[in-house]
């Protein structure tokens, strides 16, 4: 509702009409201020309780971890005081720290062969994406993860049998592709 303030016409009318026709507009006035007021109050009650859902997350709710998404707070500092005593090693000590090469004099992979928890070997990964890739039936799924900090896919092919597991940066067709476990139909 917009307030209506009287023209300078219609004051000049209610003060040659006597002290009851001003009394009157200003009682017109005063309603309808007295209905924003209360428009205010409602609009106010109103933004409060949805800054308070906005507000809420998992350590101060009831809602689950889930539904914090992304946006999690950090991690308390430590509460720790620093000590006197300065850090790094002793007066006099000559440090050796191991500098990053721009052109490293060799490179060395240390491939992953076997699973660390069950110790499979992983070298039937290969043969695990070509069974997805042709089985009748094949369940895929993506979920948001975070990697490094960042928001990432981890894609899921899936049989009764056999599962393969990708993580990647991005959802849809690139990220299918990487993970190899799917036949490309083009469509026609």
């Amino acid at each position: 509702m917009n307030i209506r303030m009287p023209t300078r016409e219609e004051i000049h009318a209610a003060f040659e009409q006597g002290e009851g026709a001003v009394v009157g507009l200003f009682v017109g006035v005063g309603k309808q201020l007295e209905e924003l007021a209360g428009q205010l109050e409602k609009q106010a009650a109103a933004v409060k309780e949805l800054q308070a859902r906005l507000a809420k997350n998992s350590r101060n709710s009831s809602k689950p971890p889930s539904s914090d998404g992304y946006g999690k707070p950090k991690r308390t500092e430590s509460l720790r005081k620093p000590g006197q005593k300065p850090n790094g090693g002793q007066p006099g000590h000559e440090g050796q720290t191991l500098k990053r090469s721009e052109h490293p004099d060799r490179i060395e992979i240390h491939a992953v062969e076997d699973c660390r928890q069950c110790a499979a070997s992983l070298a039937a990964t290969a043969a695990v994406k070509e069974q997805l890739r042709h089985a009748e039936v094949l369940h895929a799924d993506e979920s948001g993860l975070r990697a490094k900090g960042k928001l990432h896919w981890l894609h899921v092919a899936s049989t009764d049998r056999l599962t393969d597991y990708t993580v990647h940066a991005r959802r849809g067709k690139v990220a299918m592709e990487r993970q190899a476990c799917f036949r490309v139909s083009r469509g026609g």
